[in-house]
């Protein structure tokens, strides 16, 4: 509205040699700008919900509700158009309608008026670009970033799994529950934890190889015999725990880092903290952010937990969540 508003000293020129007053022009030209300010707003609200559409079904995530929508913003998004299609409007509307209207229609005068004008003109097309460019540039930053995030290793495979967290309310009936969820076709795995990579439980432990003089605090996951496989974390050195052995009640699985952390060069089969025998070894996995470098982490048999992780295979996953949310409720009616 305010960079084409020299195009229009013509039209406004006519209307004044016809009789039309300063005020009605100025008035015209603010509602012109209010509607064109309305009408961005309702596009791009439903723009909004065809992205967030989009967004949701690529990545699996909803990014947010449906903002544009919510009976709460209608007020906020009428008034906000109301205020930018004022701003829009007020220059032209001052400017255009001060015009003689001799000068206006004269098309040399015109044409002079509008290289007066060429410099706020060509600064508002020039920022409109700008603002254009950096939008383009951000999305391709953000879409990099979601590729980034899909196709990074991080240790273990987010894809498929499902937690059932304050699993230990159940108490005796956990296993029980476990045992139900097991039955089930889309199942391919479960697992009791007090930990998962993603979560946001943090636990910590003191170690000491033989070599070390002081301990060292290590991320500590205590974990069942069945947690590796249903993560799908990768081992490579030594073995899995075996709740067949009562040996690996005092056992540990060490991260590649947690290795380098504590100074082992054959990890398998040395002893932590004067008793505690490593079994095995995993390769690193991201269980902060991946800004962050991969610290050390070791894995301890603990054959219960707080929470049940699902690995499943497929199918129908919305059925499947609403039965289990059944289940779960009918196990634990206080948490239903």
């Amino acid at each position: 509205m305010t960079a084409r508003a020299s195009t229009r000293a013509r039209e406004m020129g006519l209307k004044k040699t016809f009789g039309a007053s300063r005020t009605r022009l100025a008035r015209q030209i603010l509602k012109e700008s209010i509607l064109f300010s309305t009408l961005a707003m309702v596009i791009s609200c439903g723009l909004i919900q065809v992205i967030l559409y989009l967004y949701q079904y690529s990545t699996g995530i909803s990014l947010t509700g449906p903002i544009p929508f919510l009976s709460s913003n209608y007020i906020a998004l009428i008034l906000f158009s109301l205020v930018v299609g004022i701003l829009a409007g007020l220059y032209p509307a001052f400017y255009l309608t001060g015009m003689q209207p001799l000068t206006a229609i004269r098309t040399t005068s015109a044409t002079g008026s509008g290289k007066g004008n060429a410099g706020i003109r060509n600064s508002l097309v020039t920022l409109q670009f700008v603002i254009a460019t950096a939008l383009v540039f951000l999305s391709f930053v953000v879409y990099s970033q979601l590729r980034y995030m899909k196709n990074k290793d991080k240790g273990f495979q987010t894809e498929g799994v499902v937690l059932v967290e304050n699993i230990g309310d159940m108490k005796s009936r956990s296993a029980a529950f476990r045992q139900l969820v097991e039955q089930q076709s889309q199942v391919a795995s479960t697992s009791f934890c007090q930990r998962t990579p993603a979560g946001t439980n943090i636990v910590m432990a003191s170690y000491r190889s033989l070599s070390m003089t002081k301990d060292m605090n290590i991320q500590t996951f205590p974990v069942d015999d069945r947690y590796i496989g249903t993560m799908e974390m990768r081992l490579t050195d030594g073995r899995n725990f075996n709740k067949q052995m009562l040996s690996d009640t005092n056992s540990l699985i060490l991260n590649e880092s947690a290795v380098a952390a504590l100074g082992l060069f054959k990890p398998v089969g040395s002893i932590i903290n004067g008793s505690e025998r490593v079994i095995g070894v995993v390769k690193d996995f991201n269980y902060a952010s991946l800004h962050e470098k991969i610290g050390p982490a070791i894995l301890r048999f603990t054959p219960e937990g707080s929470t049940l992780a699902i690995r499943l295979r497929g199918g129908n996953t919305a059925a499947f969540l609403d039965w289990l949310k059944r289940q779960a409720g009918n196990f634990n009616p206080k948490r239903h």
